[in-house]
Parts: structure tokens; sequence; C-alpha cells
């Protein structure tokens, strides 16, 4: 049975932490489904195999190499990602486009077989609607990337010295970039969508509705500032957006060793709270994605139990073949984010969703 997953051809999408693990098989997906997809890592050029498979399904791919956890460079990166929404909205407007001229009124009564023709959408509604139909339908964040930071209890870490800035990085990483980039993407995936489709639909001197729909006549038009007294966006296609944050059970449960990676999780988790209350016409979704069979569980493994008590759990997992694989569990949480159900419930964990 395939596991292809059924994403809208129009869903565009943004990874953090994208060069491996979790983040890396999301990106995978992402680019067998989507139109466009940006990645965020630390390396300078984007996933080999990623571009690979977006190149053979026909996916735009661009890269944003960043440290997160470097506050400094957060207001560049909104920029890169600012001018990434900008190159969605002008995808359509590089087609030429076509012109829906106001119908000329009757100067006599219709003809019976005229009357009893289907309705026609008014010169509006057929521009709304076709512009709308170039626009994504789905704007999609998923906020991977994250660290354990340093693993030790309290002795342990008032002892790190000239390293507590390991702290302040894995705080920035986990947490603070997050709540950034979240509050450009939101803000900005929004009044993308509004403004392109607010400026799609004009009107010139005749009253005649210009959309920026590829015409297979060639037809080129410019576009008048003004816009229609009755257009309404509300009633056009709203997109979905949806931020998916990778939080952890540790946001959950407290693990001695892990104050600095449990205290960012759970502010991950309460902050996807607020997040959507603030923005309620978005799904906002903090979810666990269990023990992962990546290169921070070989990092858990190597550590000493007088920093971190449960070490031996973790090496059983392996050992025991108990760990999930990132693919699997990518596939999966993208498969929960088109079910309806979500967006229901900001905190989840996917181990408690029946696939």
């Amino acid at each position: 049975m395939s596991t292809r997953l059924a994403l809208s051809p129009r869903t565009v999408a943004i990874v953090t932490g994208a060069s491996r693990g979790l983040g890396q098989a999301f990106a995978h997906e992402l680019v067998t489904q989507c139109t466009h997809v940006l990645t965020l890592a630390r390396q300078a050029q984007a996933d080999k195999q990623t571009a690979l498979i977006a190149a053979q399904h026909g996916c735009q791919l661009q890269h944003i190499a960043c440290d997160l956890s470097d506050a400094a460079q957060w207001p560049a990166i909104a920029e890169q990602v600012q001018a990434w929404f900008k190159q969605l909205g002008s995808t359509s407007a590089q087609e030429p486009v076509a012109i829906f001229k106001q119908e000329p009124s009757f100067k006599q009564e219709p003809s019976a077989d005229i009357a009893q023709q289907e309705p026609r959408l008014s010169n509006t509604e057929q521009a709304q609607t076709t512009a709308a139909a170039l626009l994504p339908e789905r704007y999609l964040l998923i906020n991977n990337a994250g660290t354990l930071g340093p693993m030790a209890q309290y002795s342990g870490l008032a002892e790190l010295g000239s390293e507590s800035a390991a702290i302040a990085q894995a705080m920035n990483l986990n947490i603070s970039a997050v709540i950034y980039l979240s509050s450009v993407f939101v803000h900005t995936a929004k009044s993308s969508h509004d403004n392109a489709l607010a400026h799609t639909v004009a009107v010139n001197h005749d009253n005649a509705f210009v959309a920026a729909v590829p015409s297979s006549h060639g037809t080129d038009a410019l576009l008048t500032p003004a816009v229609p007294s009755s257009y309404d966006a509300d009633a056009s296609q709203t997109p979905k957006i949806q931020v998916i944050n990778i939080s952890s059970g540790a946001a959950r449960n407290p693990y001695p060793g892990w104050a600095v990676y449990c205290a960012s999780k759970a502010a991950l988790d309460r902050y996807s709270e607020v997040l959507q209350v603030e923005a309620p016409f978005a799904q906002i979704v903090s979810i666990a994605p269990g023990v992962l069979d990546t290169a921070m569980q070989a990092d858990i493994r190597q550590s000493c139990a007088e920093d971190f008590p449960n070490v031996q759990r973790f090496i059983d997992l392996h050992a025991e073949h108990a760990l999930s694989s990132p693919p699997a569990v990518a596939k999966q949480i993208l498969a929960y984010s088109l079910s309806p159900e979500f967006g229901q419930q900001t905190l989840q964990d996917i181990r408690l969703i029946t696939p």
C-alpha cells in the first residue's frame, strides 16, 4: 500500500533543522507534494538528497543557511523569509493575464432560452474565484530545529563556567527563535495572501475586472489600484495557516539532568497555546514525536548516569530496536496535519494518535 500523502499541490512549507533527522525527513516528504519548500539549517547548501527529490517532483526548493541559536542572525533570516513570500506572490503575476469585462446590459427581455440557462458568476465572482485559485491554499511552518543543550543536574550546571553560554544558546534555539520565526511566518502568510488577493482583482475605467490568470490569447493588462467596493476578501477562499512545533515528552515530564531541555520544551508548549489564542485563524500544534532514532539519541546514550540518571532507559530502547524511524514519524505527523482533528488540540503526542 502506498504511503504517499495527499497534500495539496498548492501547499508551501518551511522546515527548520532540515539537514538531518526528523527535519530532513519532513523536507524529503514535503518536496514530493508542495510547489515551494524553504529549508533552514546551518549547512551552507540545501541537503543534496532533498534537492534531488525536489527536482524530480518539480518543487521549487530554496535554502537559508543560518544558525537559529544566534539571535543576531534573526533579522536577516526574517528578511529572507519575507522575500520568499514575495516570490510566491509574484509567481502568478509573471503569467499573462486575462480580462473579464462587464457584460452589456440587455436592451430588451432575454429570450426564454437565455433565461433558462444556468446562472453565471458575476464578473466580480469570476475574478475573485480565479485569483484565489492561483494563490497557495496552505501555508505550513515546521519548527523542528532543537538541541538537548547541556546535560547536567544543578551542581553540574553551576560549574559550567565559560560554557554557561550553552544554556542561552539552547534556549534561543528551542524557544526564542521559534517565537520570532513563528511570529514572522503567521503575520507574513496572512498579509501576503490578503494583499495578493486584493491586488489581483481590480477595476479599470469601464468596470472591467482584471485577474492575474494565464490567458490562452496572451492578453496583457495592467492592474489598477482600485478594488471594487463589493469585493470581500473574507468571502474568497481562506488559506490554512499551520504551525507545527516539534515538542517532546520532556516538556510534560521532569527528567533529572535535562533542566534546560525540559524547560525550553515546556515553554514551547505554552507559547504554542498563546499563539493559538492570538491567531485563532491559524492552526497551531505542539506535538511530541516520540523517541526517534537520530543523532540526538546517540548523544543521549553517551551521557553519564551522574549527569543523566535515565541514560540506561535510552540505551535499552536502542538495543531493543524500539526507536521510531524519522521518515515514518514525519509521514504520520504530516498525515495528521491534513486530518479534520488537526488544530482542535494544541498539545499533542503522535504516539497517542491513531493512524
